[in-house]
């Protein structure tokens, strides 16, 4: 697959990638379902990117819309206190091992913006609201 083809798939016009000599990255940012979500593909060369080939892309892009529903699915059965209504899928991050480090984890990841965050009765904090200004931890 060339970069043109990339560009076909995602209908952007541009990729970033790394300077020489940099930690290695591919970055896209194709729109999806009307908003614009980053594809990220640490420590990945852009011939390797490439290399993933056209189906995997295009499946990549078909099951999108499926995988941000299951995760915001897993979020909301895990109550972990967030409005999914509110999450937004913002990155797409594929990651490879370090060079050197080839036995450890390569890494799939779906990166969400939420809204505000909720106390425990699901009532959300307002700036300078008492409750959530006494009760702020550090997780």
């Amino acid at each position: 697959m060339t970069r043109d083809d990339f560009l076909k798939i995602w209908n952007i016009g541009s990729v970033q990638v790394s300077p020489p000599n940099a930690m290695t990255f591919v970055n896209a940012y194709p729109e999806i379902d009307g908003r614009q979500v980053r594809l990220n593909f640490d420590l990945y060369t852009e011939e390797e990117v490439y290399a993933l080939g056209e189906d995997f892309f295009r499946q990549l892009k078909a099951k999108l819309p499926e995988l941000e529903e299951f995760a915001k699915q897993t979020i909301a059965e895990q109550n972990l206190n967030w409005n999914d209504a509110e999450l937004e899928l913002s990155t797409v991050t594929f990651r490879k091992p370090r060079p050197g480090n080839e036995g450890f984890y390569s890494a799939f990841a779906l990166t969400f913006e939420g809204g505000e965050y909720c106390d425990e009765g699901g009532e959300y904090c307002d700036e300078g609201d008492e409750y959530c200004d006494e009760g702020d931890e550090e997780y």
